[in-house]
């Protein structure tokens, strides 16, 4: 029992490190980190495979983020968020078809706000107005809630798209 808390605390430190560093914008480092923490035979765990998303997405690598993708297939690793940390990472990546197979994939969770406005906010950095309006549309249809996090991610794409309408509708939504 002893060994095993050791263990963990161990994996919370090197963890803590790793997240510090990305939180300061230092993801080359903190991703050098996690390789180094490979080569001790540090166990990986869900929080260090969210920040390594998390710095793939921040410099939009995609070879890391697919390989830290293939990491949770390879060893069946499934964590709440997780599907929403992929889109992320694959929307900032600009790798568009993998961000929607993610989306559409059946994975133990259902999808949640977080994970709708994953979606909406991504297609709409990457221009993909139509389909952040589709995703919104099955959004509701799918009676999940939206909130101001959705209506921030879905009010640019009403902007680029020119729709006075929508944001108006959009508008009326959001004081209801």
């Amino acid at each position: 029992m002893k060994c095993r808390v050791s263990q963990e605390r161990y994996i919370v430190s090197w963890n803590t490190v790793v997240s510090a560093l990305v939180q300061n914008e230092l993801d080359n480092e903190a991703l050098m980190l996690v390789y180094e923490m490979k080569k001790l035979w540090v166990a990986i765990d869900d929080i260090t495979i969210t920040i390594l998303l998390s710095a793939a997405s921040n410099i939009r690598d995609r070879e890391i983020g697919k390989q830290t993708h293939a990491y949770l297939l390879r060893h069946n690793i499934q964590f709440e968020g997780m599907e929403s940390y992929l889109i992320v990472m694959y929307a900032k990546s600009n790798m568009i078809r993998e961000e929607r197979a993610i989306f559409q994939s059946n994975f133990t969770y259902d999808k949640d706000q977080v994970t709708w406005n994953a979606m909406i906010a991504g297609n709409t950095q990457n221009g993909l107005i139509e389909q952040s309006f589709v995703v919104f549309k099955e959004m509701l249809e799918q009676n999940v809630k939206p909130n101001a996090v959705t209506l921030a991610s879905i009010l640019p794409s009403c902007s680029q798209s020119g729709s006075i309408a929508i944001g108006k509708q959009l508008h009326c939504f959001a004081i209801r």
